[in-house]
């Protein structure tokens, strides 16, 4: 059970357009953020069976004087005070040249005290006709540090037993005591309380982008976008002897992204448009992320962390989307959604990956959806009536009924392995509201 509560506000000055080498539109702000949470977590045995029943892992959960905690229930109580501070100039060089500068100050009480975060953007159009834009990008944007990783410590000590199939235990139980470290250049730092972590996750994004129109109604976009994330935090159990480990929280994670995208798009007089988008990118990181560990639930089960292809990597997709006018003012807006399944990792009795974690994939997805919808004006003598109308429609998801599986039986050890299932089927859906 958790209680949780945040506090913000913000400020911000624009100053009069000024002129220097152009135009300028400038402003200054900054913002504030309280954030704090109280609870309590009371967690019960975890039973990993194989097959036959019999247990393969049992995992107990010990509060602060060794008690299973759910008699004795772990207490949490953390907060964070946070500021900001910016200032940001939009400087029009030129009528077919702008530049957009930002600087901003970043500080909180867990985590930096002190860091800044600088970004810059360009947009250019090299014609006086417009026809042809090109975008570029590049900053650095710091994030929170999570308040559960600020009380990580009074999670309760995870107690591992392992059993073979005569249920006879297979060394000693290993209890998992929580820690906190912060990475630096030696390696890791173990702090005394997770409160004192000194270090604030932050990404480091770039783009750039080429707009041209072929005709008056095509248009055509190409773009590149990576992105690192650097300071990630991960949790990792660490066995350090027989009986005893850590399992460690610090800030030693990272993840990368980045994606190639080509943009086809079509619009006529009428509003009727039509829009396809391939996309090939690749994302890798580490997969014990703290959010990923314990939000929205604890995993019962938590391997050794690595660093291999994320839940979402999809390397190639395709999309097509659009909206039609049709008569009688009748709208039809498809989608079609076509890209590589999703990534998934094999592993055995204990749970433990085997082989190359998300080395597997799911089939190939595919799904052609669709909406229509018209919309009635409401009788004027009805009380809610005047300059009202009512919007009705139909939906259809999955229209061909693929075979899209959400799930997969990934024990080896399963009679099942390798078979999916939770297959996604087609979806019917009528909508009615209002609007004016």
């Amino acid at each position: 059970k958790r209680s949780s509560g945040q506090e913000e506000g913000s400020l911000i000055y624009r100053f009069p357009g000024w002129k220097w080498l152009g135009k300028h539109q400038s402003e200054i702000g900054g913002d504030f953020i309280y954030r704090a949470y109280d609870g309590t977590s009371r967690s019960h045995t975890v039973l990993v069976t194989r097959q036959d029943g019999t247990v393969a892992q049992q995992i107990d959960f010990l509060g602060k004087d060794g008690s299973p905690s759910t008699g004795s229930p772990s207490q949490f109580s953390t907060s964070n005070a946070e500021g900001a501070a910016y200032v940001g100039d939009h400087w029009m060089m030129t009528d077919r040249a702008a530049v957009d500068f930002g600087f901003r100050y970043y500080g909180q009480a867990v985590g930096d005290l002190i860091t800044f975060a600088p970004r810059m953007g360009v947009v250019f159009s090299p014609e006086k006709s417009g026809r042809t834009v090109i975008r570029a990008g590049v900053g650095i944007f710091k994030s929170r540090i999570p308040l559960l990783g600020a009380d990580f410590g009074s999670n309760p000590t995870r107690l591992v037993t392992l059993f073979d199939a005569q249920g006879n235990m297979l060394g000693s139980p290993v209890a998992y005591e929580n820690q906190c470290a912060t990475r630096v250049r030696a390696g890791l730092r173990t702090v005394p309380d997770c409160s004192d972590l000194d270090a604030t996750p932050y990404n480091l994004t770039w783009r750039a982008e080429i707009n041209h129109q072929l005709t008056n109604h095509i248009a055509l976009r190409a773009s590149y976008l990576r992105s690192s994330t650097y300071k990630e935090f991960v949790v990792n159990p660490i066995q350090s002897s027989a009986t005893q480990g850590i399992m460690l929280l610090s800030n030693r994670g990272a993840a990368r992204y980045h994606e190639f995208e080509t943009m086809l798009s079509y619009r006529d007089n009428r509003g009727n448009e039509l829009n396809a988008s391939y996309v090939r990118s690749r994302t890798i990181g580490d997969l014990n992320s703290l959010a990923h560990i314990y939000v929205p639930f604890e995993n019962p089960v938590i391997r050794p962390d690595v660093y291999a292809s994320l839940d979402a990597d999809v390397p190639d997709r395709m999309i097509a989307w659009g909206i039609f006018h049709l008569p009688e003012k009748v709208v039809f807006a498809p989608i079609i959604d076509l890209h590589t399944g999703f990534p998934w990792s094999k592993v055995d009795e204990f749970q433990n990956y085997f082989g190359a974690p998300n080395s597997n994939r799911f089939p190939t997805f595919f799904s052609f959806d669709f909406k229509v919808w018209k919309m009635i004006p409401l009788p004027h003598w009805l009380p809610w009536g005047g300059g009202f109308k009512l919007r009705w429609g139909i939906g259809v998801r999955n229209l061909t009924n693929a075979r899209d599986p959400r799930d997969v039986y990934d024990n080896i050890t399963s009679p099942n392995f390798g078979h999916f299932v939770g297959f996604q089927h087609r979806v019917l859906e009528i909508n009615v509201d209002t609007g004016e």
